[in-house]
C-alpha cells in the first residue's frame, strides 16, 4: 500500500453542466461550419484574483549607522500582503478591457454591466461591435 494524493481540477461539474458544455461546443462547430468567421467576433472575461506584496528593497532600507553600532535586523516580506481582484475581457486579437477592482466593492450584476458596456466602448472604437 501506499499514499496518494487526490487530483485537484479546477470545478467539478454535475452531469447537466456536462452536457450543456457539449451542447454549445457543437452548437458553435455548426456555427462556424455555416458562418467560417463568426469566431472572430467572440469576446470572453474572467476575473481573478492577483495577491501581492511589497518588499521594501536593499536600497530603501539602508540606514546610517556608527562604527560601534550593530547592523540592523529586519524580519522578510510577508509573502502576501494584499490581493486584487481584476476583471478582463479578449477576443481572438488580445485584451480588449482590463479592470482592477476598487477596494472595498463587490462584484455584482451592476458591476458586471459597467463593465460589459466599457468593453463595447472599446470594441466600437476597434470598429467591431454591432
Amino acid at each position: 500500500m501506499w499514499k496518494v494524493t487526490a487530483r485537484w481540477v479546477p470545478k467539478l461539474l454535475s452531469k447537466e453542466q456536462k452536457h450543456e458544455r457539449v451542447r454549445v461546443s457543437k452548437e458553435l462547430l455548426s456555427r462556424y461550419k455555416a458562418e467560417g468567421d463568426f469566431l472572430d467576433r467572440i469576446v470572453t472575461g474572467d476575473e481573478t484574483w492577483f495577491h501581492y506584496y511589497e518588499p521594501e528593497s536593499k536600497t530603501q532600507s539602508k540606514q546610517w549607522k556608527r562604527r560601534d553600532e550593530l547592523v540592523a535586523i529586519k524580519v522578510k516580506a510577508a509573502i502576501y500582503a494584499g490581493k486584487r481582484m481584476a476583471t478582463a475581457f479578449w477576443d481572438r486579437e488580445g485584451i480588449i478591457h482590463l479592470d482592477w477592482l476598487p477596494e472595498k466593492t463587490t462584484i455584482n450584476s451592476d458591476y458586471h454591466v459597467d463593465e460589459l458596456k466599457n468593453c463595447v466602448k472599446r470594441l466600437n472604437m476597434r470598429g467591431l461591435a454591432g
